[in-house]
């Protein structure tokens, strides 16, 4: 899996990716139509470098950056220049494609085109990560481009086949752009947060929403099998762990705690967001003796937990994250009187 800690890139990968992305995608087309893959794959590794030399030079040029600042993701771009260096990669595209594969130019051009501007988009609706950019970039390309060679007289597979190489060849770039530009790590191949990356997640959202001012004396980071988090009672007296039934009963006027958060899953940062703020929400009940008030309206011991998590689900649904989850754990732990 390729990993991109510092957030830069050789600036000579995203050509990489262009080259393996259109090489790939025209090396399966060929094998399927029973031709040789190793033929289809080497012409569509020449379209995808030169479409992906040709984006990246037209998004630098228009973000007044440099090739290298572009490529290597440590300059970034704005909405219309990504979309113009898609542009600039389908019609690269499109204009090979004529040379190796034949067909009408005009078309290709115009397809190419048009499949290289909705790849371009990919970084805007969340493609990213090469995989999840290319996939986008095909298929948003592929139907666009078959639209309009629809439109235009042309046939719509033959539209569709040069819109998805295009799409897939910028979305591709781009995606991998996006990802290696992320706020906290990313895999550059999938976009999903690496383990770095989530415990930097973690850490910046107990920040942002004062965790520890708000009570969390200590915040540590551990692979749970069973939880995304965990918020544990800490005594006041010696700072171990203690249950919360004694947290309730011993120390009514409320207590300091504890919290894990589990790096060992792969999670979204909504995820972490609403993960970070469940447990927010114990600490805060935690402080200020709420233990005792849940203790007091439980019969049962799950009832008191029962009662304990649907505040902390609550305060996550008021804020509108991840709103059908925690509707279900609050039905979930209301069977608990």
């Amino acid at each position: 899996m390729m990993v991109d800690p510092d957030g830069e890139l050789a600036w000579f990968v995203p050509i990489i990716i262009g080259a393996v992305v259109g090489g790939t995608s025209q090396g399966i087309a060929s094998a399927n139509n029973g031709g040789s893959f190793f033929n289809g794959f080497w012409k569509g590794a020449l379209i995808g470098a030169a479409a992906g030399t040709a984006a990246i030079g037209v998004t630098a040029g228009l973000a007044g950056a440099s090739f290298t600042g572009i490529a290597s993701g440590t300059v970034s771009a704005g909405f219309g220049a990504t979309v113009a260096g898609g542009v600039a990669g389908g019609l690269t595209s499109g204009g090979l494609s004529t040379a190796f594969y034949g067909g009408s130019l005009g078309q290709n051009l115009l397809n190419g085109a048009i499949g290289g501007a909705v790849g371009g988009l990919v970084p805007s609706i969340g493609g990213t990560g090469v995989l999840p950019g290319a996939g986008l970039g095909a298929l948003g390309g592929g139907v666009a481009g078959g639209i309009t060679a629809e439109l235009t007289g042309g046939n719509f597979g033959d539209g569709f086949k040069q819109g998805a190489l295009s799409g897939a060849i910028s979305g591709g770039i781009y995606g991998g752009i996006a990802a290696s530009q992320s706020q906290f790590d990313r895999s550059l191949l999938f976009g999903t947060l690496t383990r770095s990356g989530r415990h930097q997640a973690f850490s910046h959202y107990a920040e942002q929403y004062n965790l520890q001012a708000n009570g969390a004396k200590n915040i540590k980071f551990a692979d749970l099998a069973d939880a995304y988090g965990t918020t544990v009672p800490l005594d006041p007296n010696t700072g171990q762990p203690i249950s919360l039934a004694r947290a309730a009963i011993s120390y009514p006027q409320g207590v300091d705690s504890e919290v894990t958060f589990g790096l060992g899953r792969l999670m979204s940062l909504k995820k972490i967001r609403a993960n970070v703020l469940h447990e927010g929400q114990h600490v805060i009940d935690l402080k200020a003796g709420k233990a005792t008030h849940f203790r007091n309206a439980a019969k049962t011991n799950m009832g008191f937990i029962g009662r304990f998590e649907i505040s902390a689900h609550r305060a996550v649904y008021n804020l509108g994250i991840q709103r059908a989850y925690n509707l279900s754990r609050i039905t979930y732990w209301q069977q608990f009187p």
